[in-house]
């Protein structure tokens, strides 16, 4: 991941799980999905875009899609799985946020340059 987008992964993934403790109907489900796998593939766009149709008001929808949305419930195991997978996604931008110091054997080595 390399955009700028990719920096919020673990803020997206967050907004995700708080929606996967809540009850969903199929809109919400779908993209729940949707934004999920976008997550999961490296592609925060997709993620995102997603969250903004999920988040969509049930007075809105109509004018974003037509017609019905196939989608079968989301069971407690593929929450489960989805709950774990947003872990990870979290837990990676974790490893990767954290910086490393170096050790002062290194540091000791460097030269320095003095002013005055």
């Amino acid at each position: 991941m390399s955009s700028y987008y990719a920096l919020f992964s673990a803020v997206l993934a967050e907004r995700y799980l708080q929606k996967l403790d809540g009850a969903m109907d199929h809109w919400e489900v779908h993209f729940l999905r949707r934004g999920y796998d976008f997550l999961r593939r490296g592609i925060p766009e997709g993620a995102i875009s997603a969250l903004n149709y999920l988040e969509l008001p049930p007075d809105r929808r109509a004018a974003a899609f037509t017609g019905p949305m196939p989608v079968t419930p989301l069971t407690s195991r593929e929450a489960e799985e989805i709950r774990r997978g947003l872990g990870h996604v979290i837990a990676m931008d974790e490893r990767r946020m954290v910086v490393s110091v170096p050790s002062v054997a290194a540091s000791t080595r460097m030269p320095t340059a003095r002013f005055g």
